[in-house]
């Protein structure tokens, strides 16, 4: 008898404590970690889904926000089974199938073609967003560094404020992106300018690197910060599924050098002596920071007059006399000996190049912007590597430079 009223009990408690909800797992916010093609081949690199975070609400709306920006676009999504439809009045309709859903992990299948894997947004940390603001980037010239074994690749990086040409990246952008510059820009790929915004994304620091290039692809990369310290900060980046570690670290003595350099650079004109014969240092290898597709146009007016007389040619170079002038006010003239055959601004970076930009006017022929690296620079002479990209007959090309030798002149 005692035994049964025991049975009893235990059944009204049981009916008497409300079922609970099942959580929903899907809620939450979400950063991508890998994305795969249908035949299971990794392509992260190469999907601008691996650049977007997707933050899931009750209320039934998804928010999809570009990483290390504070862009975002929302949609309104349905569940039915194991299959996400997404909605928004300005694009077309979508549907996702979830492969894959747990505290986590999620694993959706887009597009027809990708499955994306995603993890949980890392959450606020409230250290770091008092510590990391753009100013500490733009304040120092740093060197990334890739956490490996036996991996001595270091990559200097200057941040800067604005963006130079906005035709080269989409309007909506504009308000986040800045320039930045590369050893990789100048020495390999000068047509691929680079840009960088910085966000709190979720209350945790991104860093969205991009490189924008002429063929019509963006290279890019979001980095995530996990600590700072006094002259370096610590960060990832997700790389089929992994993490990769990098350290980010001030170059010391930078602006001290940087004073130097162009105290002596503007101190003279300088006028072409030689080619050098000695050997170029081995340059470092390239760091693939992934490619995600975007377009832009290079707008090439129709007519335009001719002059060769703008162009630097060999004779210049063998006659010697090509003059490069660089002004405090960072203006900037090149002559054939006395005539001036072009002028504009010169911008320093990374304590190493110069960058050149042509006042002429977009119809005319002649040089139109231009890089130089100094490799060494003394009172009594200028070594470096010299890039012009010029207009001729309506088609810009890039002459391929040697390293040149400057003797200062007065």
């Amino acid at each position: 008898m005692r035994y049964l009223c025991l049975i009893t009990l235990l059944s009204l408690l049981t009916f008497s404590v409300p079922a609970q909800e099942k959580k929903d797992l899907l809620i939450n916010s979400w950063a991508p970690i890998n994305v795969l093609d249908i035949n299971a081949e990794s392509f992260g690199y190469g999907s601008s889904l691996m650049l977007s975070f997707l933050s899931f609400e009750e209320s039934g709306k998804v928010i999809s926000l570009y990483g290390g920006t504070d862009y975002s676009k929302a949609f309104t999504y349905k569940r039915n089974h194991d299959t996400l439809s997404f909605s928004n009045p300005e694009l077309p309709d979508f549907e996702a199938v979830i492969i894959k859903n747990t505290e986590t992990h999620l694993k959706l299948f887009l597009d027809s073609m990708n499955i994306v894997t995603y993890i949980p947004l890392p959450k606020s940390n409230r250290v770091l967003k008092n510590r990391i603001t753009k100013n500490l980037l733009t304040s120092k010239l740093w060197k990334l560094k890739r956490k490996r074994s036996n991996d001595r690749f270091v990559l200097p990086l200057d941040f800067d404020i604005g963006i130079k040409d906005s035709s080269i990246i989409r309007s909506h952008f504009l308000e986040y992106s800045n320039h930045l510059y590369l050893t990789q820009t100048f020495r390999f790929n000068d047509d691929y300018p680079h840009i960088w915004s910085l966000a709190f994304n979720n209350g945790r620091p991104v860093l969205r690197i991009e490189g924008i290039g002429i063929s019509s692809n963006i290279l890019s990369s979001l980095f995530f910060i996990d600590k700072t310290h006094s002259n370096r900060i610590l960060l990832h980046r997700w790389v089929n599924g992994k993490k990769e570690y990098f350290t980010l670290k001030e170059q010391k003595g930078s602006s001290k050098k940087r004073r130097k350099k162009l105290a002596l650079l503007t101190s003279h004109a300088w006028k072409f002596k030689t080619h050098s014969t000695k050997k170029v240092k081995k340059r470092d290898e390239l760091i693939d920071l992934g490619i995600a597709e975007d377009h832009f146009n290079e707008l090439t007016p129709p007519h335009y007059h001719h002059d060769t007389t703008f162009i630097i040619s060999d004779s210049d170079l063998i006659q010697k006399q090509l003059v490069l002038k660089f002004n405090q006010n960072h203006t900037y003239e090149i002559r054939r000996d006395k005539r001036i055959i072009d002028s504009g601004q010169w911008t320093d970076h990374l304590n190493q190049f110069i960058e050149i930009t042509s006042n002429r006017i977009r119809e005319s022929d002649g040089i139109v912007r231009g890089y130089f690296e100094i490799l060494k620079i003394r009172r009594g002479k200028l070594t470096l590597e010299r890039r012009f990209k010029s207009r001729l007959n309506g088609n810009i090309y890039t002459d391929k430079s040697k390293t040149e030798v400057y003797i200062p002149i007065n």
